[in-house]
């Protein structure tokens, strides 16, 4: 009997360590398999590469694949400050797949320095550079706090939000947009070919959405479409011809 017990727990002792042995493996050759070796970056314009991969990186976890994944499936990983959202999964076990869709910059104003700073709608600088971006409108007359990338111009939120109005119905209007203009706590904007419009101290979406309508009935006419007394019939605005806004040198 003595014998049995012996042999008994000799081969429970055996079947442990080739179970433990057996597991151990499983893990190495998971850690080895999808151990990360690159990332392969979708939807990014301003926002670069190397700072969306930096912000993977930074985090303990980052060597797995299986890891990164399950962490921003959490919405646990880190996300740079010019990224709205990003979606990752894996393109083979060891290589990452990264979907981002970055902020939408709605404007930009020129610092005293000769660059660009572009903003979106609640005016945090998303993107510094010597160079302009196409289809962004130049912003004037707002007023500059911050100048380096990810601080904001002011704190005026609702000015930021009206320009963002502006600028995303504009394009959904396929307007051409040149400028928009903050003067006097009125919000006005110039388009292509001498056209502006004063929105008064309030834009909507139905007041830009209603912008080229008017535009095409006066034809190849330049001046100042006047909607601020807009609500809802478009007999409340009044054009005038040739007058223009400008903000003044300072």
């Amino acid at each position: 009997m003595a014998k049995r017990q012996k042999k008994r727990k000799k081969f429970n002792i055996y079947a442990f360590a080739v179970s433990g042995l057996g597991i151990a493996n499983v893990f190495l050759i998971l850690f080895l398999l999808f151990y990360t070796r690159g990332a392969v970056v979708e939807g990014n314009t301003y926002c670069t590469k190397s700072e969306i991969a930096a912000a993977i990186q930074d985090d303990d976890l980052s060597i797995n694949t299986l890891c990164v994944v399950a962490e921003y499936k959490l919405s646990k990983g880190q996300v740079p400050a010019c990224i709205d959202h990003m979606t990752i999964s894996l393109k083979n076990p060891w290589t990452l797949n990264v979907h981002v869709v970055e902020k939408t910059i709605v404007g930009y104003t020129e610092l005293s320095d000769g660059s660009y700073a572009f903003f979106d709608n609640t005016g945090l600088i998303v993107y510094k550079s010597d160079t302009l971006l196409s289809d962004v409108p130049l912003v004037e007359g707002v007023r500059i706090e911050g100048k380096e990338r990810y601080e904001k111009l002011n704190d005026n939120l609702s000015l930021f939000e009206k320009i963002g109005e502006i600028t995303l119905n504009t394009q959904a209007n396929a307007l051409s947009l040149k400028r928009i203009i903050y003067k006097d706590s009125k919000i006005y904007m110039e388009l292509a070919g001498g056209m502006y419009v004063s929105f008064g101290d309030e834009v909507t979406a139905d007041k830009v959405a209603l912008v080229p309508t008017l535009v095409n009935e006066l034809g190849d006419k330049s001046g100042m479409l006047h909607m601020e007394s807009y609500e809802e019939s478009k007999d409340a605005v009044t054009f005038m011809e040739n007058e223009s806004i400008e903000i003044e040198e300072k």
